[in-house]
């Protein structure tokens, strides 16, 4: 129940959003610097 209250607060789902892009970013950059 908690977990479930956590993870819909909206705010921790901003902050989840903000990782999954620096994230797809980071993986941006490793993908350039490879090819």
């Amino acid at each position: 129940m908690i977990k479930k209250n956590r993870v819909t607060h909206p705010s921790v789902l901003k902050v989840s959003q903000e990782l999954d892009l620096n994230i797809f970013s980071l993986q941006k950059m490793v993908l350039l610097k490879l090819v």
